[in-house]
């Protein structure tokens, strides 16, 4: 499996309901020093995110597309892909992850930023 297909698993992990509602999975992917980006231009901390996901159980239907991954150093890489939400309500963003690989091997998510894109509407 490659270094690619590892962390687009991780991804959709972290997209996967189960996981997402799960303290105990949620802490393992995302690294001690954890820090995300969110829509409103906020930086907000480990401990405020996983709170945040583990008290959202909406039913979300994620799609990932374009998904891409840059080597920056042995142990870190870049993540950049599209998502889109299908259900309940359209949207799409684009996103980017820094994710390291820590001391016991295990990959875990260092910063993470979704930028808001507008959904370009039918012409049908």
């Amino acid at each position: 499996m490659s270094l690619a297909e590892i962390i687009e698993g991780l991804e959709r992990r972290l997209l996967d309901p189960g996981a997402r509602t799960s303290r105990r999975d949620v802490e393992d992917l995302l690294a001690d020093d954890f820090r995300e980006i969110g829509k409103s231009g906020r930086l907000y901390d480990r401990a405020t995110c996983i709170d945040a996901l583990v008290r959202n159980h909406a039913e979300l239907t994620y799609r990932i597309d374009s998904f891409a991954l840059r080597e920056l150093a042995p142990d870190l890489s870049l993540a950049t892909y599209a998502l889109s939400i299908t259900a309940p309500e359209a949207s799409a963003s684009l996103r980017s992850s820094l994710w390291a690989r820590e001391a016991d091997g295990k990959w875990r998510m260092l910063f993470h930023q979704g930028t808001s894109v507008r959904i370009a509407e039918s012409t049908d």
